[in-house]
């Protein structure tokens, strides 16, 4: 069984809460879950936004369980987990970056390639029309 750590939403329209848990990887985002670990709330504030039972994630983390993205920098933030993982975290989250940041400027150079496209489908239409103009003034006289 392939166990992860990720956050289960809670709350209600407009007002998330989330849980922290344990869960089977192949289970829905809110559906069955192993163990629940703490709460995350991001309307709050101070020391009440984020609460996690520190014993069993270290016990989960030694088990094997992955956790989501947003959970690593939680566990990061609270000093969790051992170095090593620490260090395959940071490793795993700079890699997703620079996928994001590749994503964004490969569609910001299609976006660009497509506006000089157009730019030049606009300048070419425009040109015929100004040409005709003068020789359908000369076969007028």
């Amino acid at each position: 069984m392939s166990t992860v750590i990720r956050l289960s939403r809670g709350g209600r329209k407009k007002l998330p809460f989330y849980h922290v848990v344990a869960a089977d990887k192949r289970k829905a985002r809110n559906g069955r879950f192993i163990e629940k670990l703490g709460h995350f709330d991001p309307l709050a504030e101070g020391k009440g936004k984020w609460t996690v039972n520190n014993e069993r994630v270290s016990y989960w983390l030694s088990e094997g369980a992955q956790p989501s993205d947003r959970v690593i920098t939680f566990l990061m933030a609270n000093d969790l987990g051992s170095e090593r993982q620490r260090t395959e975290w940071q490793t795993a989250i700079d890699r997703r970056k620079a996928i994001y940041k590749k994503r964004k400027a490969d569609a910001d150079a299609v976006k660009a390639a497509e506006a000089k496209a157009a730019a030049a489908e606009m300048a070419e239409s425009e040109a015929p029309a100004a040409e005709e103009a003068p020789a359908a003034e000369a076969t007028a006289e």
